[in-house]
């Protein structure tokens, strides 16, 4: 059975959504903004919605995420919903809007595709019921 592993044709996971940096740094004072692009390499147009909360750890070293609009967080992300057609690349603009002298400040973006158009494969017949899934899978 071992030497059979090897002979299957293996098959390859393509997520569609590239992202250009993982990790951005912005404690340079003098630099407020940053751009990323995402970029669709896969087969299918992309709906992306992108949120953004505020890491912080607490005293134990216990860890929480707060969600709140821009202006309460001091951080901008624009644009945050858009659409990426397949091989279409866009800019995201990341923006500090209030800087704090006494504690490092840190974010975390997700970037989630949303649900497209299903589209059937085929019509059913005739006094008979279809169905459509969609899968999506996120790592």
């Amino acid at each position: 059975m071992a030497l059979a592993a090897p002979l299957l044709p293996a098959s390859v996971a393509r997520a569609g959504l590239v992202v250009d940096t993982l990790i951005i740094n912005l404690a340079d004072p003098r630099q407020n903004r940053r751009d990323m692009t995402l970029s669709n390499d896969g087969p299918e147009t992309l709906y992306v919605d992108i949120a953004v909360e505020e890491i912080m750890v607490g005293a134990q070293g216990s860890i929480e995420a707060r969600s709140a609009s821009p202006d309460e967080l001091g951080f901008l992300v624009t644009p945050n919903r858009l659409i990426l057609a397949p091989g279409q690349r866009r800019p995201v603009r990341l923006v500090v809007m209030k800087r704090s002298d006494e504690i490092e400040r840190i974010y975390r973006l997700t970037m989630q595709p949303m649900v497209g158009d299903v589209l059937p494969g085929a019509p059913a017949p005739a006094g008979s019921t279809s169905a459509s899934l969609k899968v999506m899978v996120g790592y």
